[in-house]
Order: C-alpha cells, then structure tokens, then sequence
C-alpha cells in the first residue's frame, strides 16, 4: 500500500507519491545507490499557482542638476576619447555611485547599459588580438 501525501497549493490539491525518492545534491545511501537507478521526482504544478511575487521601488524623481549630471555622463562613457571614458568611470566610482541611491540606476539603467557595453567592446577586442 502506498503512501501518499496532500499538498494545498493556491487552492489546489497536488498528490506527492512519498515512495518516490527525493532527488538532491546529497544522498543518505549514495554508496548503496546509482544514480542513474533512481528516477527524478516529478513535482505537479499548475499554471494557477501564483508564487512570484515583485518588489518595485518607488519612482525617485531627479533634479534638474541630478538628471544633467547623469545624462552628461552616459554620452562620455559613449565617446570615443578614451581618456574621457575613463576619468567618467571614475567619477561614476568615487562620486556618482556614492551620491545616488542604487534605484536611480535600476529605474534609469542608461550608464549600467554603457558599462557593460563597454566591458563587451573589451572583452571582443581582447578576443580579437
């Protein structure tokens, strides 16, 4: 006779089979067992579960001193000048990350867009030498 468990999920009754063994990272007999011999559980899940939830940060409003200052510095990390491109990363390291709260740069993601693209455009010339 099998064992089984109910498990309520957002109204919804799942049957987990408590014979089946639970696959992981660690096992009790992995001396005694391949694991290659054990089939990975499978776990019911319905499209009315709703278990993600997402967290949004108030929209920061910028000054018109803040918002020169941060769109002055996403077209010099564009330039081609790269002594400009790096005394901006500079500036962006010692000042502006320390100035700013981090939401400015989720809500306005221009300058981390440039910075990655730059470390892109680095790491395709270091490829290509």
């Amino acid at each position: 006779q099998q064992q089984q468990q109910l498990v309520t999920l957002e109204h919804e009754v799942v049957q987990i089979d408590e014979e089946t063994p639970v696959m992981g990272y660690f096992q009790k007999n992995a001396g005694n067992t391949r694991q290659s011999d054990i089939p990975p559980q499978r776990i019911a899940v319905s499209d009315s579960v709703k278990c993600l939830k997402f967290s949004t940060f108030p929209w920061l409003a910028l000054t018109t001193t803040d918002r020169h200052i941060l769109t002055s510095n996403e077209s010099s990390l564009r330039s081609s000048n790269h002594n400009l491109v790096r005394t901006t990363c500079e500036l962006l390291q010692d000042v502006i990350m320390q100035d700013f709260p981090a939401e400015i740069f989720l809500q306005r993601p221009k300058i981390v867009q440039n910075l990655l693209s730059l470390l892109k455009l680095n790491a395709d010339r270091s490829g290509a030498a």
